[in-house]
């Protein structure tokens, strides 16, 4: 027997243990077990594979055995890898939902918390159903007003040398307001007009300052805001043929004081402004002239078409107006005629390529925050008479 035959036999052997399991009869085919078979071609089994394994190193068919072992061991660890990887991947996703799942049930219970509330206070309350009928169609002309309700911090108390603010005068600035109101519908012939509640309409309980400021707590001010607002729009109603209420929130509307929780983790949702277009809604339910305009997108952009123009609504604390216009536009998708916000506390009106931006009033102005950054102003609301082209004019109504 040649030493290439000894080599080839010896490498068989290695390689196909199951071929001389059943060669020798037994389960563990030894190497003294093929030398023996072969004949003693080597002084021991032991030899013989040593030989054969001097052979394979020489030839480097060890070392290739070797490597395409590692390749195979790493490629199964690769793969074990891959399922420890996805199998916590799917713990994250899983521990992901019901976090969020947690959210929308405290949210959930938080809102029909409040909800209770302000029915109770609905059915304790000695309140008059309106007796209404459509007003007739008095003008020939139809241009469209816009009438926003812009920071009126219901329940904000400010008693200082430039500006004296409670609930009393909110109701009469809001009475002057009215009266402005019918007097440019009747100016302009108004047939149709759209009503913008554009945030910060209560005073909240955002910041403890405020909280301490407050003449009501948080559940009040929303009621009493709210049927305050019932009777403005009852008032309106009777004078317009078509109105359409837009609502979104401002951040004085956030459910908890800045030192309770960082407002980051403020949800827009839960801001207590949106039980105030709820109760609009369930009072007014039997003005068949009035519209309410649901946002399609959430609780802080309105949408609206006035005399076709398209018209975006929100209360600005999330933007700027140096690019309200920018932001909103790439966010939308839509270019609109006119941008209405307020939360500034002053009057602006500017023009951005060929969009308007009208920057609301405040029913309240010179509160302790202004006059510490030397910041005085005058209370107002700003009317808008849109026709086919866009804006015609504003009024900037002062409210003293």
């Amino acid at each position: 027997m040649t030493d290439e035959e000894k080599y080839l036999i010896g490498v068989d052997f290695k390689n196909n243990k199951d071929k001389y399991k059943e060669l020798f009869k037994t389960t563990e085919p030894r190497w003294n077990e093929l030398n023996s078979y072969y004949g003693l071609p080597f002084f021991t089994g032991e030899a013989w594979r040593q030989f054969t394994k001097k052979r394979q190193d020489k030839d480097g068919t060890l070392k290739k055995i070797e490597v395409v072992r590692d390749i195979v061991v790493d490629k199964k660890l690769n793969e074990l890898d891959t399922k420890e990887i996805e199998l916590k991947k799917e713990r994250i996703r899983l521990g992901d939902q019901r976090s969020k799942l947690n959210i929308l049930i405290r949210q959930s219970a938080r809102s029909d918390g409040l909800k209770e509330l302000l029915e109770l206070c609905i059915k304790n309350g000695n309140f008059n159903e309106f007796e209404f009928t459509i007003p007739e169609h008095l003008y020939s002309e139809d241009n469209e007003m816009i009438i926003p309700i812009s920071d009126s911090h219901y329940a904000l108390t400010i008693d200082n040398e430039f500006e004296k603010y409670n609930t009393d005068v909110f109701l009469e600035r809001l009475a002057n307001y009215t009266m402005q109101i019918l007097d440019i519908k009747k100016t302009h012939k108004i047939n149709t007009c759209h009503i913008a509640f554009l945030g910060d309409l209560i005073s909240g309980v955002h910041m403890n300052i405020i909280r301490y400021s407050n003449q009501e707590n948080v559940v009040s001010q929303v009621q009493n805001f709210s049927e305050y607002m019932v009777k403005f729009l009852d008032k309106l109603s009777q004078h317009f043929e078509n109105m359409n209420i837009y609502f979104v929130t401002g951040n004085h509307a956030r459910n908890h004081a800045r030192n309770f929780q960082d407002k980051k983790e403020s949800i827009d949702s839960e801001r207590y402004e949106n039980f105030i277009i709820w109760y609009l809604k369930a009072r007014m339910s039997n003005h068949k002239n009035i519209a309410f305009r649901d946002s399609i997108l959430d609780n802080t952009i309105a949408i609206g078409k006035v005399k076709g123009n398209t018209c975006f609504f929100t209360h600005g604390d999330k933007d700027t107006p140096s690019r309200i216009v920018e932001k909103l536009t790439l966010m939308l998708g839509e270019i609109p005629k006119l941008i209405y916000f307020g939360h500034s506390h002053h009057f602006s009106v500017d023009t951005v390529q060929k969009v308007k931006t009208i920057m609301s009033g405040s029913f309240c102005v010179n509160d302790s925050y202004c006059t510490g950054i030397r910041v005085i102003g005058e209370p107002s609301q700003t009317v808008s008479i849109i026709d086919d082209s866009g804006l015609k004019c504003i009024y900037d109504c002062k409210l003293k």
